[in-house]
């Protein structure tokens, strides 16, 4: 079987290798993003099967340091 990733634009933070995916996302990343997965199998006449799945990146599912940053780039963003 084959396994093919399409991050779309997750692919600015988003990577997939060695069967796994990996997300790094940063506040300029916050939204929703579709990644697809396509999986097909070996045969003479290959069939395949697609998979489709949502992404989020929030503020909520950041660490602590990130959300201290992203609050002090608000209020100083606030400023101007």
């Amino acid at each position: 079987m084959t396994v093919s990733v399409q991050l779309g634009n997750a692919s600015s933070f988003a990577q997939y290798s060695d069967n796994a995916f990996t997300f790094n996302p940063t506040f300029s990343n916050l939204g929703e993003y579709s990644i697809q997965v396509v999986l097909t199998d070996n045969a003479m006449f290959p069939e395949s099967s697609i998979y489709s799945f949502m992404v989020i990146v929030s503020t909520s599912n950041m660490n602590s340091a990130a959300k201290i940053r992203f609050e002090r780039e608000k209020k100083e963003a606030e400023k101007f």
